[in-house]
């Protein structure tokens, strides 16, 4: 089965920094930064990390939400110029690692992803999103049954993620292992009933199984909810 993975962005928050009258401006610029970016306002979260940066050059928070920024945009490798100068400046900045991850897991550089999540975690990011995405890297790489454990440990973490069960379900799918497979699409439809990819993906669970009516049900459901299911 096929999958297409949902972007994953760490969420921004904002960070505490030293008094000095230096930094104070590079944090309040950092702060609005922050809230352009949760508003949805990426070109004024830019311009707002930009003067962060211009205050402070060694204000390592504004390069990764700089970064995030990009990430969002679709500009992956300006992203990673960003978080590569953020981990410059704090070798331990885990959140960091965790988005320079996710920027190279959207190019394909499926390696590089998974080395900058195993220092993420090492550094104490525990993110369900991580574990999931972590997976499909390996998933990616043919490691079928290594993806399905960071899926395991991404549902420990959040039990209530659809898509942690779809594509752990695919993965089961890929290895034979129908019956958990489907059980995994269910549980992500049960989850998010509108979730398309689920739909799609256990239409052709049904089909394999040779329930075709049911998988023609699902395959007309994904296509009303996505076009690109049709």
């Amino acid at each position: 089965m096929k999958t297409v993975i949902t972007m994953v962005v760490l969420v921004l928050a904002l960070a505490s920094i030293g008094c000095s009258s230096k930094l104070s401006e590079a944090q309040s610029a950092y702060d609005d930064g922050v809230v352009a970016f949760n508003g949805g306002l990426y070109v004024d979260a830019i311009s707002k990390f930009d003067k962060s940066i211009n205050i402070d050059p060694d204000f390592s928070h504004s390069y990764n939400d700089r970064g995030s920024v990009y990430h969002e945009l679709g500009q992956y490798e300006r992203a990673i110029e960003d978080f590569n100068k953020a981990i410059q400046l704090d070798s331990d900045y885990a959140e960091a690692y965790g988005n320079r991850g996710l920027s190279n897991r959207n190019l394909g550089q499926w390696q590089r992803a998974i080395e900058d999540y195993d220092i993420a975690m090492e550094l104490g990011l525990r993110d369900a999103k991580i574990f999931v995405s972590r997976g499909y890297a390996y998933y990616s790489m043919q490691q079928i049954e290594r993806a399905i454990e960071d899926y395991d440990e991404g549902i420990k973490i959040a039990p209530n993620m659809p898509l942690a069960y779809n594509n752990r379900g695919i993965a089961y799918g890929d290895l034979g292992r129908y019956e958990p497979g489907m059980q995994d699409l269910e549980m992500a439809i049960q989850l998010d009933p509108n979730f398309a990819m689920a739909h799609y993906n256990r239409s052709i669970g049904y089909s394999i199984l040779g329930r075709n009516s049911e998988s023609k049900a699902d395959a007309a459901k994904a296509c009303s909810l996505a076009p690109v299911y049709c």
